[in-house]
């Protein structure tokens, strides 16, 4: 994972600012809030290498999602951050891209139990063709339900040996640097590959494929597609998401710079501005950029049926669960996992690209922290409470623990006992 190096940021300029006023029902919470990603910027900018962190939260009954930045815009200049500017949601897309998959079943009337079972030689049987380079033959008995909540055993591709981002030109460069790693070294459990069904590992490799597989049933590129079906509902003035690989000059203009602190991606130096790095790589895996007013809405409409009817949402929410450490099947909604699901970092309850854990005091909380070559960003969406909230960062470490736990029950602490005030004085 991630190596946390120091960094000497010179000057730190902290200031709230925004293209629209703050909201006019200002209150002590959005003081609060304010505070804490001022704290954060101010404590961790040397040590994690950060400028800005940006803030929405969408409270029951607002006409809209409130906002908040703290920061500047990047290293290189004191222009400050502001709350419309755009930063990398990274593993967030993933749940985008199986959704794409549910939607296409929706409007085509096909069982999604049905479909989900069927493997990747029925979908792809071009792939495993032996004149090409042909996909492994374990891949074969490989589900879709496999690839959508990780327990394929298909290797991930970053931090293979031998991965060149640098030639990552479409979604199938990515697989073919997989199938040729392991037709050639065959399947090694340090990377993730284990028989089909028999374990669970963290793998980008599984969303490429569900990306693939977007593009073959839709017949379009994936980044139309997701426009399409999603993005298009949901960009509006002050609302801004996007998906893009390469960036427009537009974008990179008004993004807060992202900074790679080394780990997992060992291509970029310490410190160094990632900001238009190769985004290809990350893809249907995790290449939706935008601000977090636009992360919230986006969030809230999902589990709100907007871009589902609900009885195929409650399918799409409610089954495929794993529980990681052993690998198998659990229903999200049993005394089981709220005794279990209680770890968001061990990613210990996984479904079809969603994240669930448990709280005595929040209830159920679906949650997904996402993270690229220069940013981590997160939303929790608290069903007990109605309440969608999203925060970003502009640096990546393997050390995420002060961002999502530290700051993370902050804000919730802060947003409960606004809605709880009566309870303040027992909320964490």
């Amino acid at each position: 994972m991630f190596t946390l190096k120091k960094i000497l940021l010179t000057t730190m300029l902290i200031s709230l600012t925004a293209t629209w006023a703050l909201p006019s029902y200002a209150d002590e919470l959005d003081t609060q809030l304010q505070n804490d990603i001022n704290t954060y910027v101010q404590q961790y900018s040397a040590s994690e290498g950060l400028t800005a962190i940006q803030l929405s939260i969408l409270l029951p009954n607002e006409r809209g999602p409130r906002d908040y930045i703290a920061g500047k815009q990047m290293k290189e200049s004191d222009t400050p951050a502001t709350t419309n500017m755009l930063l990398q949601w990274g593993s967030i897309t993933k749940e985008f891209t199986s959704l794409l998959i549910f939607q296409y079943l929706n409007k085509n009337q096909i069982d999604p139990k049905q479909y989900l079972d069927r493997t990747l030689y029925d979908v792809f049987p071009e792939h495993f063709d032996a004149s090409n380079n042909a996909w492994p033959e374990a891949w074969k008995i490989v589900t879709i339900k496999q690839l959508m909540n990780m327990t394929s055993g298909i290797p991930e591709y970053v931090g293979l040996p031998g991965f060149d981002p640098y030639r990552v030109t479409d979604l199938a460069s990515i697989v073919d640097s997989v199938t040729t790693y392991q037709n050639h070294r065959g399947c090694q459990v340090e990377f993730g590959c284990f028989p089909a069904g028999q374990g669970w590992s963290y793998s980008n490799t599984d969303y490429i494929i569900l990306g693939m597989l977007v593009e073959k049933l839709y017949a379009q590129d994936f980044s139309d597609v997701i426009q399409n079906q999603v993005l298009s509902a949901m960009q509006h003035a002050g609302n801004n998401v996007v998906y893009q690989t390469p960036y427009t000059a537009g974008t990179l203009a008004n993004m807060i710079n992202g900074y790679s602190m080394g780990g997992w991606f060992p291509w970029f130096t310490i410190g160094q501005n990632v900001t238009n790095a190769n985004l290809n790589i990350a893809a249907s895996a995790g290449a939706l950029t935008g601000n977090t007013h636009a992360l919230v809405e986006t969030i809230y409409a999902l589990f709100h049926d907007q871009f589902l009817p609900h009885e195929q949402m409650q399918y799409f929410m409610n089954n495929g669960w794993i529980r990681r450490t052993t690998h198998q099947p659990i229903d999200i909604n049993s005394d089981t996992a709220k005794k279990v699901c209680t770890n968001l970092l061990s990613l210990n309850c996984y479904g079809l690209g969603f994240l669930v854990t448990y709280d005595p005091t929040y209830g159920q909380v679906w949650e997904y922290p996402g993270g690229t070559m220069g940013y981590v960003t997160d939303y929790i969406w608290l069903p007990q409470e109605n309440v969608v909230i999203g925060f970003s960062r502009n640096s990546n470490t393997n050390d995420n623990d002060n961002l999502l736990i530290t700051l993370r029950a902050k804000i919730l602490q802060d947003v409960y006992q606004h809605l709880h005030p009566e309870k303040s004085n027992e909320s964490k």
